[in-house]
């Protein structure tokens, strides 16, 4: 039985520097020059990365939601009127985000004629799939060759 198998013939990429091989059993167990294992897979080159654990957790969307207007879980009266009441925040723009139309009852999508504002408004559904503008957002929109 195989107890430790030595990457050889590679770049292993660390947080902290790069190795030219790797000895691993159920886990990483050395990372460096000279190592020995059980048995030796050459990689023929090829890049060594960690395992990268992500918990589907969307990273530029969960910074983005930080400047946005929170609508999730509001009454379609809340949502079409937090826009109007909310500061642009980004470039001139409100962004909102988290409406939710099967909590509505009629389940209709937001229009761009209920999102009344003086500045553009991007809205985004609670699972980020789509988005509605507002008038003014897309005359802007349109003025740059968008087409909408």
């Amino acid at each position: 039985m195989v107890k430790t198998v030595r990457l050889t013939n590679c770049t292993v990429y660390t947080p902290w520097d790069t190795a030219d091989s790797l000895v691993f059993s159920d886990r990483v167990v050395q990372v460096g020059g000279g190592l020995r294992g059980d048995a030796e897979v050459d990689l023929h080159g090829a890049l060594v990365v960690p395992g990268f654990v992500d918990a589907h957790a969307h990273v530029r969307s969960t910074a983005f939601k930080l400047a946005t207007v929170d609508l999730q879980g509001k009454s379609r009266e809340d949502v079409v009127g937090y826009p109007r009441r909310a500061s642009p925040t980004m470039n001139g723009w409100v962004y909102a985000r988290g409406w939710d139309e099967s909590l509505w009852g009629g389940g209709d999508y937001l229009t761009p004629d209920e999102i009344g504002s003086e500045s553009p408004v991007l809205a985004v559904r609670v699972d980020g799939h789509m988005g509605v503008l507002n008038r003014r957002g897309i005359a802007l929109a349109r003025s740059i060759g968008v087409e909408v």
